[in-house]
């Protein structure tokens, strides 16, 4: 069984996450699992996908990550 490349795999959750963590501010996995009642393997997913779209920063240690879009450039990303 072939895995697909994680850049191409999504999560149902995704976009609300990604205006989760928009309207935060900032984003954990911890604050994703918690919030969505989710694992820790599917947040860490989530938060990867979120680096590769380029919404939220790399990893800095444990302190949480830095937002870098806004809710206009979520919209044109998710084509709301």
């Amino acid at each position: 069984m072939k895995q697909e490349p994680a850049h191409h795999s999504s999560d149902e959750l995704l976009e609300e996450v990604s205006y989760f963590v928009v309207h935060q501010g900032s984003a954990s996995t911890s604050m994703i699992q918690r919030r969505y009642h989710i694992g820790y393997n599917r947040a860490a997913r989530l938060m990867d996908m979120l680096e590769e779209r380029g919404i939220v920063s790399e990893a800095v240690g444990t302190k949480p990550r830095h937002v870098l879009v806004s809710e206009e450039s979520l919209e044109e990303i998710y084509g709301a």
